[in-house]
């Protein structure tokens, strides 16, 4: 049975502020890390492997990939600021 557009347009918004907060907050913690350098290194690591475990997805789709791109590209701008800022 589909759901509902009313509850399927909630669903969409509520998500579309929790990854916003969580992109915020992990942005801060990127900047303020003791040591974002080796930060940088985990987070392209951890970005390769999260992007190959998309194509797990039951339902994969470009919108998909284009959100976990944009999350992370916020991330790793945030994190290269603060790695800038040690030098």
């Amino acid at each position: 049975m589909p759901m509902p557009q009313e509850r399927m347009e909630h669903a969409i918004l509520m998500l579309t502020g929790q990854v916003h907060a969580l992109s915020l907050a992990v942005q801060a913690l990127a900047k303020s890390h003791p040591q974002p350098t080796a930060l940088q290194g985990h987070l392209n690591q951890a970005e390769q492997q999260g992007l190959a475990s998309l194509e797990n997805l039951p339902v994969r789709t470009d919108t998909v990939i284009e959100g976990y791109q944009s999350v992370m590209a916020a991330v790793q701008k945030a994190l290269a600021s603060s790695v800038e800022g040690l030098g």
